[in-house]
């Protein structure tokens, strides 16, 4: 079987800075890859509406019954074959693994869940906070977006299609204002869990069980 020229592609990040918030540093890298980005906004527009028909997570309304962030608990887009998904994880990787070289973390087997953020004109995503050590995002199509991290005096960050923002600490709140922008805003969000947690707690063990975790 032929290689899939995806494969071959370069996931170097470039690092665009490192800021602090609250005492947490947010490391911010640079994907550079725009026909893997385009690839991945069309799969996922091309899924919004099977998304959509998922169970909504508990802590999420009825009034954001058309919000595909509603449905995070309920899929993993890493799990999907669409060769632009297998495309995201090694970006995924990528970052993670120059968080961890930054920070001086080990590595460690992990878990992951990871879903897609889909906001049109009028829509945001709540002040909310993530529970795991760690987390981040990427920007797919998000010009013209911020995202505000802190609870006292909100750091905003422009959302660049193409940065990773990840972070090792649970707990920084973070939002997104109303977009307001013409076409749909993609972002795709990702929460890691040791495995030890697991194994190890079965309040962890709870939580992995309701969410769509897959080994990474």
């Amino acid at each position: 079987m032929a290689p899939d020229p995806r494969a071959q592609r370069n996931m170097r990040l470039e690092p665009v800075r490192t800021l602090t918030v609250e005492g947490i540093p947010l490391h911010l890298y640079r994907w550079t890859d725009e026909e893997a980005l385009a690839e991945i906004r069309a799969a996922i527009l091309a899924r919004e509406a099977e998304i959509l028909r998922l169970p909504r997570s508990v802590e999420w309304s009825v009034r954001h019954d058309r919000v595909a962030s509603s449905r995070y608990a309920s899929y993993n887009l890493l799990a999907l074959p669409d060769p632009p998904f297998q495309a995201l994880g090694r970006a995924i990787r990528a970052s993670i693994d120059a968080l961890r070289a930054a920070r001086g973390l080990p590595e460690k087997q992990m878990y992951i869940q990871c879903w897609s953020n889909i906001l049109r004109a009028g829509e945001g995503l709540p002040r909310h906070a993530h529970p795991y050590p760690l987390h981040g995002h990427l920007n797919v199509s998000t010009s013209g977006s911020v995202t505000r991290y802190g609870a006292g005096d909100p750091v905003e960050i422009d959302n660049r299609p193409g940065d990773i923002t990840v972070f090792a600490k649970p707990g920084l709140a973070h939002d997104v204002p109303a977009y307001t922008g013409p076409d749909a805003r993609i972002s795709i969000a990702f929460d890691l869990l040791p495995v030890a947690f697991v194994d190890a707690d079965p309040r962890w063990r709870k939580r992995h069980a309701e969410r769509s975790f897959i080994p990474f």
